[in-house]
This record gives C-alpha cells, structure tokens and sequence, in this order.
C-alpha cells in the first residue's frame, strides 16, 4: 500500500464522521482536498483505485482517480458549507432537495467504503476453489454480492457501486495467493 494511502488510512480510523461530497474543477483534486483539509480540519481525499496493469510482461500495480473532480470530506462536526464553497477550485456540494449538505443513504455508504480504505482501494487477495474464486481479504471481500464479472488473466473483478444515483462498474484488482 502506498504511503498515502497508509497515512489516510491512520487519519480515518481516528475519526467518528460527518461525509460530505464536493464538486471541483477536474485535475485540482489533490490541491483541493489538501486545501479544504487546512481550512476545515477534516479529512479529505478523492477516491482512487489500485489497478494491475500488465508492462513489458510484467505486472505492475498503479493508481487511478475514481471520480475526477470529486472531493469526499469527513470530519467530527458539522462543517460550515459557506467557508467550503468559497474555497478556491470548489463548484458546488452534493446536497438533496432539504438542503441537507451530510450524505445520506447510499452516498454515505459509498463514501464510508472508501473511508474505511483511507482513501484507495487496493489489491484484494483470492483463491481458486474448483471453478470459483474465494476472496480471502480485501475490499472484494466485503462486495461480494455485487461482483458482475471476473476476469482471471487480468486478475480483476467488476463490481457495480451505486453513488449520487448512479450505478457506476469499476474493476478492482485481485491477486491469486497459494492454496490456504
């Protein structure tokens, strides 16, 4: 697990949280959440993903953004929606037709997923058995009811999550480990 992602990992588990989402302008995602984490004291990241990619026959693992131009804040108290929306690079936050501004439903258990991951999910550890796979570790462990698909050569597993509405696909990465 990258450092990054180790530190996210430490600052999450320290907190009881209030989830917000924050639109801002594509490319300025890890500007904004550090920006937004000064100002506010919360934790902020934009989700990202750890992929196997296969490079000169070889297999190497890298990071992509989830959802370009999306900010997850989460923090012990209420924030002040006025402070974030003046923050430079920020275009708006996810809010419903009450004007609550805190993610609700499933927004917040996506959110809390990647939360619960500091941030990135990574590599999920698995297992042939016979003709099925067992996902032993890992964020695939805990959706396994939504896998759609498994692609055993590339070692990746489709899963639907549904955030703001959507059902979005992702392929998360998986590797094979020895018979346990």
């Amino acid at each position: 697990m990258p450092i990054r992602s180790v530190m996210m990992a430490e600052k999450c588990s320290a907190l009881s949280t209030y989830a917000y989402c924050v639109f801002c302008a594509t490319g300025q995602e890890e500007t904004t959440s550090a920006l937004l984490s000064l100002l506010t004291g919360a934790v902020a990241f934009s989700p990202r993903l750890t992929c196997h990619i296969c490079q000169e026959k070889h297999w190497i693992d890298r990071e992509y953004l989830l959802l370009p131009g999306y900010v997850f804040l989460f923090s012990r108290q209420k924030l002040p929606v006025a402070s974030i929306l003046h923050t430079p690079e920020v275009i708006s936050i996810l809010h419903y037709g009450d004007h609550q501004y805190e993610l609700k439903g499933q927004d917040a258990e996506f959110a809390q997923f990647f939360y619960q991951y500091g941030g990135t999910i990574g590599k999920s550890k698995a297992v042939r058995d016979g003709m099925h796979i067992r996902v032993l570790e890992g964020p695939l462990k805990h959706l396994c009811d939504h896998i759609c698909a498994v692609n055993k050569q590339r070692r990746r597993a489709k899963v639907m999550l549904r955030f703001n509405g959507h059902a979005r696909f992702v392929w998360l990465a998986f590797d094979w480990l020895d018979k346990v």
